[in-house]
């Protein structure tokens, strides 16, 4: 059976992330000719919820999920050090 967060992502547009990818490729082009490092930080796991998503138990765990891989994530510590 789809969850909802699953549907939603099947009906998001085919322009949506065409638009989506255009603007990491221009960000990426920005900072580089600037000489700037860019570091990604994606989740690890599928995240469970979506833009329409209020449960608060799921978003307490994506925060808590996104604040762990945040502050043990390689390349980030390599870089403040």
């Amino acid at each position: 059976m789809l969850s909802i967060m699953k549907i939603e992502i099947l009906l998001k547009s085919r322009t949506f992330w065409i638009n989506y990818y255009k603007n990491i490729d221009v960000a990426e082009k920005i900072l580089t000719n600037a000489n700037i490092d860019i570091i990604y930080l994606t989740p690890k796991k599928q995240l469970k919820v979506g833009p329409i998503n209020n449960n608060q138990k799921n978003l307490q765990k994506v925060f808590r999920q996104g604040f762990d891989e945040t502050i043990n994530n390689k390349d980030l510590i390599s870089f403040l050090n």
